[in-house]
């Protein structure tokens, strides 16, 4: 494990050592029903323009396709223009462009008005799955706990 943590490790370093211009990147994308707050894992200003990456252990998918990258895109053209939106996948030194078109990020970025819009009117119930639950940031106080239990 420790060799496998080494080589991520070293990786991630070397992309990001690179050469090219290194971007801090804290942006506030404004929706109707409020702002979201999106900060990419790496925003770099390359020869062929920024590119913003997500940087991801484990091997590509078959297909990287989260809601997310509606986000990277969108906050990337507010604060950028136009950029490329990348997934690196530090296990297997693999980067996988995440093109979307106007459509599917106006689509997915619906989804985040949504929420927010039933977030703010209390209606918002927490819906409980094996997948993504663990990786949820509310994990441990997640009221949507079966049996209205508070204790795991």
């Amino acid at each position: 494990y420790r060799e496998a943590a080494d080589g991520i490790i070293g990786r991630a370093i070397t992309r990001r050592s690179s050469g090219a211009e290194i971007l801090d990147a804290d942006w506030q994308l404004v929706r109707p029903n409020g702002r979201i707050r999106v900060r990419p894992d790496h925003v770099e200003n390359g020869p062929e323009g920024p590119i913003i990456r997500r940087l991801r252990t484990g091997k590509p998918p078959k297909n990287v396709n989260d809601d997310l990258y509606a986000l990277y895109h969108a906050a990337a053209a507010q604060e950028l223009g136009n950029a490329k939106v990348e997934a690196l996948f530090l296990t297997t030194d693999e980067v996988v462009p995440v093109p979307m078109s106007e459509k599917v990020i106006g689509n997915r970025l619906q989804k985040y008005d949504n929420a927010i819009a039933g977030i703010r009117a209390g209606h918002f119930p927490a819906s409980p799955d094996e997948r993504t639950c663990p990786r949820c940031p509310q994990y441990f106080i997640c009221p949507g706990i079966p049996g209205e239990s508070s204790e795991f």
